[in-house]
């Protein structure tokens, strides 16, 4: 079943019907392999589409398949699509040990360099540009010879990542200008497309993001995904944010609250942290109340400390570190971050939505908080909170 979006949404939809037929016959005939094949489409159309049920019971059957069959193939695909729930989920363990066995499983096939690293590379970029461990290829691109044929959307992302700016700028440009219509019609296009959107951004290229923008829109309320989910980059409405802030265009809040919604549907620590950051980012240039700011960078802050991901640290700025304020008593790291949101006017359900977490363990955390702060309600510890320091003045 080879379910693509570039031919429309409807033919998409129709398409993602016809894999949700064709998967319930298999598993009423006992035709395992053909499951296989239709869970996989499955889970490339619930993860564009942003159904978190039917991509965990789409992944669930495709485990299944490698499972009872125990043919290597179906355990190696089964494998190289989990890795892309793990960064979504920042199960970044479980992500390493997924990526070796992947690995060796490949290569136990027989099959030659290119065929084994070429759908682990990109997954393992996503993870090294997350938790910033690229560091190792600034020399080759320092000081080595760059190969031609790289997939510039790619080399531009590390370019970007690694501060080479001018050298990412360069090939951006010259990419958008000149070497679209290869990608555009690739089944990588949604990837390329969020590499070479998210460097417009972070360089504020008006000329690169004015392209990109026509070419992002159609996506809107959708994910946007390497092929065959090699690779999860979260909503394009982030991108089309990301674009317009550039442009200086309209709406750009409006998508960062679509993309929300959508990360936090997903179930994305990653995602949310990402859509968050970039949230903050674009009100501190726009020089927003302060309480606005930490409205998104708080709960940022909170994802990106404790899952490692510097790449999104870095965006916040010292300033988002847990526990990097002033004394907070007997209260734990997580009492401290519950105390922070209620200080930003969070109910238990949105604390529990932000930090991953039940409402129960919320009110659980509440009641400690109030008890070791001998506060008799939620505004007691919110400003027992800014006595602390861990809020400030324009928060309420």
């Amino acid at each position: 079943v080879n379910v693509r979006i570039d031919q429309g949404l409807d033919a998409f939809v129709h398409q993602r019907a016809r894999a949700a037929e064709a998967g319930t016959l298999a598993r009423v005939a006992g035709d395992l392999r053909r499951l296989g094949s239709a869970s996989q489409g499955l889970i490339y159309a619930a993860y564009i589409l942003g159904d978190p049920a039917e991509l965990d019971q789409a992944m669930a059957d495709l485990v299944r398949v490698g499972r009872e069959t125990q043919e290597p193939f179906w355990v190696w695909r089964s494998g190289l699509l989990s890795l892309s729930l793990q960064l979504m989920r920042c199960e970044f363990v479980g992500f390493g040990e997924s990526l070796a066995q992947s690995s060796r499983m490949a290569s136990s096939f027989g099959h030659a360099w290119g065929q084994v690293d070429g759908p682990l590379s990109l997954p393992t970029f996503v993870f090294r540009r997350e938790t910033g461990r690229l560091e190792f290829a600034r020399h080759v691109l320092e000081h080595g010879d760059v190969p031609d044929h790289l997939w510039a959307p790619g080399l531009v992302g590390l370019y970007c990542e690694l501060g080479m700016v001018e050298r990412g700028r360069t090939l951006l440009r010259r990419t958008v200008a000149h070497d679209l219509p290869g990608p555009r019609a690739s089944v990588t296009w949604p990837a390329s497309l969020a590499l070479l959107g998210e460097a417009a951004v972070s360089l504020a290229d008006q000329e690169a993001a004015e392209i990109l923008l026509a070419d992002t829109e159609p996506f809107t309320g959708l994910n946007l995904m390497a092929a065959e989910f090699l690779a999860p980059f979260g909503s394009a409405d982030r991108l089309l944010a990301g674009l317009r802030s550039v442009l200086g265009r309209p709406g750009v809040e409006d998508h960062f609250a679509a993309a929300l919604e959508m990360d936090t549907r997903m179930g994305s620590p990653l995602h949310v942290a990402t859509t968050r950051a970039e949230w903050a980012a674009w009100l501190r240039r726009g020089h927003a109340p302060m309480g606005r700011i930490e409205e998104q960078a708080v709960p940022a802050g909170v994802l990106a400390q404790r899952h490692g991901l510097v790449r999104l640290l870095r965006l916040l700025g010292p300033d988002s570190r847990v526990g990097s304020g002033p004394p907070t008593g007997d209260l734990t790291a997580r009492e401290v971050e519950v105390l922070r949101l209620i200080g930003l006017g969070g109910s238990n359900k949105d604390i529990a939505r932000d930090l991953f977490i039940s409402e129960h363990t919320v009110a659980n955390h509440v009641r400690s908080i109030l008890m070791k702060t001998g506060s008799s309600n939620r505004t007691a510890a919110v400003h027992h909170a800014r006595r602390r320091g861990l809020l400030t003045d324009s928060d309420d």
